[in-house]
C-alpha cells in the first residue's frame, strides 16, 4: 500500500526571487510537489528579529505584511512568488510564526498588548502579544485580515506558535497570571 501525504510542500533553502526563479519550480514539479511553503524573508531590513535567529534568517511575520515599513516590498514579494509558483501549477502557502508583536510595531501600539515570554525573553528579546486585552485581539485580527486581503493568491496559511520567536505570554505577565490559555 502507498501512503500518500495529504499535500506535497516544499521549503525553499534560499528567499528570495533569484532563487526562485523558473528552474527552481519546474524542479519542484518534477520531483512532485504541489506548492511551497514561503515563511523566510528575503529582506535585510529591520524586522524586529533581535533573537539569536536574526543571524541566520528572518521570518514574514503577519504585521510585516499588514502594517510594518516594508509592507509593499513583502506583498510584492509574496505576490510575484505565487505568480511564479502558480505558472507552474505550483500553489504557496505563507507560513507565518504568530502571535508576535516584532520591536518595529512597539511605537505604534499599546504597552500593555506587549506580552511576557517567548524564546530569550530573560534576556529580553520579548516579542510576546499579550491577549488578555480584547483591544489587542481585535487589533491581531484584523492585521491578520489585512495582511491576507492583500495576498489574494496565497492558497493557505499554516501558523506555528510557541516558537521561532512566536509566544504568548508566560507566567510571569502580571495582566495573564493565573490564566490559562484557553480561557485568554
Amino acid at each position: 500500500m502507498r501512503i500518500r501525504l495529504p499535500i506535497r510542500v516544499a521549503h525553499p533553502s534560499h528567499p528570495g526571487l533569484d532563487y526562485l526563479d523558473d528552474a527552481y519550480f519546474a524542479l519542484l514539479r518534477r520531483c512532485g510537489y504541489e506548492g511551497l511553503y514561503l515563511q523566510d524573508s528575503p529582506f535585510d531590513s529591520f524586522t524586529g528579529n533581535a533573537g539569536p535567529f536574526k543571524a541566520s534568517y528572518h521570518l514574514i511575520y503577519l504585521h510585516d505584511i499588514a502594517y510594518g515599513p516594508d509592507a509593499p516590498r513583502y506583498r510584492d514579494y509574496i505576490n510575484e512568488v505565487c505568480r511564479r509558483a502558480r505558472r507552474h501549477g505550483l500553489k504557496t502557502h505563507l507560513c507565518c510564526w504568530e502571535p508576535r508583536l516584532p520591536h518595529a510595531a512597539w511605537a505604534t501600539t499599546p504597552a500593555a498588548w506587549r506580552g511576557h515570554g517567548g524564546l530569550n525573553a530573560a534576556e529580553g528579546f520579548v516579542t510576546s502579544f499579550c491577549w488578555s486585552d480584547p483591544a489587542a485581539v481585535a487589533y491581531w485580527k484584523q492585521m491578520a485580515r489585512d495582511a491576507l486581503a492583500a495576498l489574494p493568491d496565497v492558497a493557505g496559511v499554516h501558523i506555528g506558535m510557541v516558537d521561532n520567536e512566536a509566544s504568548f505570554c508566560d507566567a510571569d505577565c502580571p495582566r495573564c497570571r493565573g490564566k490559562t490559555k484557553i480561557t485568554l
